[in-house]
């Protein structure tokens, strides 16, 4: 008796679960290659030629490569997308899914009827299911790809536009800045690396000039988490260990991981931050205010007892009081005067 055919894990029975959830819901032919072109399981869809077949092996080894589910056009006109079987990180073979193209374009257009790039993802799901692909790897592979293209990218741009460090650090600051207050870490990585490229470009081997500069990015980083109304004793703490690590950072080659260390950690502090509840932060405010209402306290007082910078501790009070610091402060005094009138005895005539 023949033994059943296998693509690593994926075996007839398997192959034809996928194939019955997968093909009613999007009008796709699913067929399974190995990585020699040669068809295992299912039927040659229509459209696919010799070209394709030869095609798979490379679409599942550029898949593993560069972490995307790859496209190819049919000989009618039609489409297929290829996801890599994989086994122990390596491509084994892949499942095809193929669409003609009167299903694709039914109204002879260049609008398609189907979101293939959704019919990717899920083909991608349903594979990861039945543990016959590592979408853990495509996604490690894909982050890698792009944070290289983007390197790439910024290292042509500075030898073609002759940039230098302070144009640029002047020129992505504020977006960086921002990326960092919103807690948005993959734009803030790519500003960030955006601008040591440059510096590293230029700097060369001056580790003093290159330290010099990212105690002053820090500081600004420090200063945007502060605002953003992490606690700034905390910052501080934070900061004197970063800065003594960084004092004993004696090679080029550690300093960009420290840089990016200091960034997650304050984008760390503004997420946790702003998982508390606004209320809760203003709670001790607003009791500070009720206790010291016979002295002369500032909103810069109050700030720091919410543990807040005072320009955002203004803006978090307006929106959560109804009322500016300084119109709820004149009013809490005004009750408290009307109260002590009513409760102060009346003299005799």
């Amino acid at each position: 008796m023949s033994e059943e055919p296998r693509i690593g894990l994926l075996d007839r029975t398997t192959f034809e679960a996928v194939r019955t959830e997968y093909e009613p819901k999007w009008g796709a032919v699913l067929s399974a290659f190995d990585t020699e072109g040669e068809l295992v399981f299912g039927d040659y869809p229509p459209g696919v030629d010799q070209r394709v077949r030869s095609a798979v092996c490379l679409h599942a080894h550029e898949a593993v490569r560069w972490g995307e589910v790859p496209f190819d056009l049919l000989a009618d006109g039609g489409m297929i997308w290829v996801v890599p079987i994989i086994t122990n990180q390596r491509p084994s073979g892949a499942v095809v899914a193929s669409m003609a193209k009167d299903r694709l374009f039914p109204n002879d257009d260049d609008n398609p009827a189907v979101d293939v790039h959704a019919a990717a993802q899920e083909l991608l799901g349903l594979l990861e299911e039945e543990n016959l692909t590592n979408v853990s790897l495509l996604e490690l592979r894909r982050t890698s790809h792009m944070s290289e293209r983007r390197r790439a990218e910024a290292i042509h741009a500075v030898k073609t536009h002759s940039l230098d460090f302070r144009n640029a650090y002047i020129r992505e600051e504020p977006a960086l800045m921002a990326a960092i207050r919103r807690g948005d870490r993959e734009e803030a990585r790519w500003l960030l690396n955006s601008i040591l490229v440059v510096l590293h470009f230029q700097a060369g081997d001056n580790l003093g000039l290159v330290k010099s500069f990212f105690l002053e990015i820090v500081t600004l980083m420090c200063r945007t988490a502060v605002e953003s109304g992490c606690d700034s004793l905390e910052i501080l703490g934070n900061n004197y260990e970063a800065f003594t690590e960084l004092s004993r950072i004696s090679s080029d080659d550690e300093l960009g991981p420290w840089l990016h260390d200091m960034l997650e950690r304050l984008i760390d502090a503004i997420r946790s931050r702003r998982n508390d509840s606004p209320m809760a932060q203003l709670q001790a405010a607003v009791a500070y205010m009720h206790d010291n209402l016979h002295q002369d306290i500032s909103r810069d007082e109050v700030a720091a007892v919410a543990h807040l910078s005072p320009a955002h501790f203004s803006r978090v009070f307006k929106k959560e009081m109804r009322e500016s610091f300084t119109d709820l402060l004149n009013r809490m005094r005004v009750d408290r005067a009307a109260e002590l009138l009513a409760n102060t005895p009346r003299s005799s005539p």
